[in-house]
């Protein structure tokens, strides 16, 4: 217990050392101080993106391609509030929640299946979505939605927002990691049969994690809606948004609350450097990593950055015991 708290200390004490250097950034005169804005707005959305995957990836060994779904409906789910003029913070809510009501009957589906499967299945799902969003032009169609402007419109205003919800996915994150039901989705993902066995709800845990997750995303998408204010399904339901939410995960650190901030930022950077001169160039550059990566700091970026003794992260090695057959 005394470890456990002593990492939300130093959890509390590194975000918050970083939430000051973020907050003072618009308010000190700097070159390309507007440009660095919008870098750390992007990073601050892929964080909650990566995150979202994080709960489910990081803890549960659950490897979701279809993480884009939640992101893409999210997005449209914020536009459709907001051009019924509801202000953005409660459109950003209402598609969260929406979203992560949604992922209930998902989860059901997509639970059904292991592994290989699961993965595909996920997969095809944020691909039906993307189809049936072009397909009706009530949804969006080919043409796309736009946003109107709001306070959330502008650099500034979008910057701080996404900060401070960056700030709340690494607490919550942490803070289900700690949880009886983050400990047991660490143990889920290491023996599923033997956590059923021994009386563990494995698919309501995984579902109520997945609501987490789903809700996350979609405010990922709501966030990047406000701050480009036009929406297009070949692009918010994108399999490149799905494949970025595994790579800040990975490469950041995978089952670590700081993982996909690290991950974000350097995913930010290189789209920023590389798309520029070859679109999609950064996804190439991000697999190279990646494997890179496994091979050197399996643990990920994030580990660069702590003790030696701190190295597990919040994950928690737990072992059971399978019942052995009366003889």
């Amino acid at each position: 217990m005394q470890a456990i708290n002593q990492g939300n200390k130093k959890t509390v004490i590194v975000l918050g050392i970083l939430t000051l250097a973020a907050l003072a950034l618009p308010l000190v005169g700097i070159p390309y101080q507007e440009y660095a804005m919008s870098v750390l707005t992007f990073a601050f959305i892929y964080t909650l993106l990566g995150q979202s995957w994080n709960l489910l990836g990081g803890l549960a060994k659950q490897f979701s391609l279809g993480h884009a779904a939640f992101f893409g409906l999210g997005a449209f789910a914020t536009a459709a509030c907001s051009s019924l003029g509801v202000p953005a913070l409660i459109s950003l809510a209402v598609g969260g929640v929406a979203v992560a009501i949604f992922s209930l009957p998902i989860g059901l589906i997509c639970f059904s299946a292991r592994g290989p499967y699961f993965t595909i299945i996920t997969l095809a799902i944020a691909e039906i979505l993307r189809i049936v969003f072009l397909w009706r032009p009530e949804l969006s169609g080919s043409e796309g939605m736009l946003l109107p402007p709001s306070i959330f419109s502008t650099r500034i205003g979008i910057y701080y927002l996404t900060l401070v919800l960056t700030a709340a996915s690494i607490f919550t994150f942490r803070w289900m990691a700690r949880s009886k039901q983050g400990l047991a989705l660490v143990a889920i993902g290491d023996d599923e049969d033997a956590c059923s066995e021994i009386g563990i709800k494995v698919k309501y845990i995984k579902s109520s994690t997945l609501f987490v997750s789903a809700g996350m995303a979609a405010v990922a998408g709501g966030c990047y809606g406000l701050f480009t204010q036009y929406l297009s399904p070949n692009d918010v339901f994108s399999i490149n948004y799905s494949l970025e939410a595994i790579f800040i995960s990975t490469i950041g650190g995978i089952g670590s609350a700081f993982g996909p901030l690290v991950g974000a930022l350097l995913v930010s950077l290189l789209e920023e450097t590389l798309n520029p001169l070859v679109p999609g160039a950064h996804l190439l550059v991000l697999g190279a990593i990646l494997i890179a990566i496994m091979f050197l700091l399996p643990k990920g970026l994030v580990t660069l950055f702590r003790k030696s003794d701190d190295k597990q992260g919040p994950r928690m090695q737990i072992k059971i015991k399978r019942r052995q057959p009366a003889a």
